[in-house]
């Protein structure tokens, strides 16, 4: 097998980054952007998790808010109604299907105000449409109001139907108000008047004002047309009769829907807000709590960012210990490196003042190392044997050539582990030197396969 001069690479700097610290650094760097990931994604899922549940619960919170105010107006209504049919026939029983008059019946009518707190005012109209008498109003004093709306809905309605009217400003009490009405008939069906009471606007609102919806929450009671009779909170009462329903709303009430829930982003202000409404019970009122979602998000958002502080923290912290294990690592193969550096400078000083010679063969790659000692011992300096003297042709004895050879092929093939064999090698000036020829074998592939030989020549001429 011919012998060729090695192609040796210039050594390594031993300060250079190893091909085996770039990958290191590269799987550290694959490790802290998959740990980052999973936390992230971890992160995003438990806080979008955490947005619906704070979502949820305000659904909750607007519904239960909603049904709270929703059975007190009831409650309210009821008992106004209750108190007008109370009046009614006593009014009835004491005409007696004659004209209504005011004595007898203004001390009932005290009396059944005083019975309810529920109950503002109670009127009694004639069927002229004017006020006889009120719980309100001074004894004697006329007051018409034959063009309010609720007189002339009670006139048209059935007798026991309660209607309802305004809000008015009151030519009495001069503030906005609600009214409920009854028509009364008298024993023959003919038209008695109109008994009615007074709901204050005010009084509504600051029922609503004790109710805790946030600093941009808001609750409104309004019509069956969706307009707005009260609204907490509404300084000086711009709302008052606004009509402007969200898109949401709308589309819940033409499905036919008396009561629900919704996110709605298209409020008056801009303020998105989780929604609830419900009818009050058969009347045509329409409750509606909204809870703004910078009030009950204010704690989620709190969250969230503790969240993205924790991640960012853990992004650091995974970064500061990627960057010390590969520097603590890179600090390691540079000391190994210098360590190696240091032990080749020290054998090739040793090869430099040895007369034995060593060589290395890398089989696969068919090329050899041979030491400073080998050249000398023929009696070369390194690099000045010519180009192909190396070969075992030109170096053994013709008569050692065959045991050479066989000696080789005995590690290449047959499994030989080790050979020793004394030959003769040709020399610069033309003779013949005696050599001591050892070799081993110090590496295999996975077929059994010999890779590497070391070995070393000894001149014992």
């Amino acid at each position: 097998m011919p012998l060729r001069r090695p192609i040796v690479d210039p050594p390594a700097h031993p300060d250079a980054v190893p091909h085996s610290t770039r990958t290191l650094l590269l799987r550290l760097l694959v490790a802290v952007v998959v740990a980052n990931l999973f936390v992230a994604v971890g992160a995003g899922t438990a806080v979008w998790q955490s947005l619906n549940q704070y979502r949820h619960q305000a659904s909750v919170d607007a519904r239960n808010i909603a049904r709270t105010i929703e059975r007190s107006l009831y409650d309210t209504f009821t008992i106004n109604e209750l108190a007008m049919f109370a009046l009614g026939k006593e009014l009835k029983r004491q005409a007696g299907g004659g004209p209504l008059t005011i004595d007898g019946i203004e001390a009932f009518t005290v009396e059944l105000k005083q019975q309810s707190t529920y109950v503002e005012s109670l009127r009694v109209i004639g069927p002229d449409g004017v006020l006889l008498l009120g719980t309100d109003i001074e004894r004697g004093r006329r007051i018409p109001v034959a063009d309010r709306d609720y007189f002339q809905r009670a006139r048209a309605a059935r007798e026991g139907e309660t209607v309802f009217g305004g809000p008015h400003v009151g030519r009495l009490t001069k503030q906005p108000s609600l009214y409920l009405a009854r028509r009364i008939d008298d024993a023959s069906g003919g038209f008695l008047g109109v008994v009615n009471t007074v709901i204050a606007l005010d009084r509504l609102q600051a029922f609503l004002s004790t109710i805790n919806v946030g600093p941009k929450g808001g609750i409104s009671l309004r019509d069956q047309e969706m307009g707005i009779i009260v609204r907490y909170p509404d300084p000086g009462g711009k709302f008052r009769g606004n009509r402007v329903k969200s898109p949401e709303l709308a589309a819940l009430l033409a499905a036919g829907a008396t009561e629900g829930d919704y996110l709605s982003g298209t409020t008056w202000d801009g303020t998105a807000r989780m929604v609830s409404f419900m009818r009050v019970g058969s009347y045509p009122f329409f409750v509606i709590v909204g809870l703004a979602e910078d009030d009950y998000l204010a704690p989620w958002r709190h969250q969230a960012q503790w969240t993205a502080v924790s991640s960012l923290i853990f992004f650091f912290l995974s970064v500061v210990w990627a960057r010390t294990s590969y520097l603590n690592l890179l600090d390691r193969q540079i000391a190994a490196r210098h360590a190696l550096s240091e032990s080749e400078k020290r054998f090739r000083l040793a090869m430099e003042v040895t007369n034995d010679g060593l060589w290395d063969w890398d089989v696969p790659a068919d090329t050899r190392y041979f030491s400073p000692g080998y050249f000398r011992m023929l009696g070369y300096d390194p690099g000045e044997m010519p180009e192909g003297g190396l070969s075992l042709a030109n170096l053994v004895h013709p008569d050692d050539r065959d045991k050479v050879l066989a000696a080789d092929r005995a590690c290449l093939s047959d499994g030989a582990h080790e050979f020793s064999l004394e030959t003769r090698l040709r020399a610069k000036g033309g003779g013949w030197k005696w050599i001591l020829r050892r070799g081993r074998v110090v590496a295999y592939d996975s077929q059994g396969q010999a890779t590497r030989i070391l070995g070393n020549h000894v001149d014992i001429t």
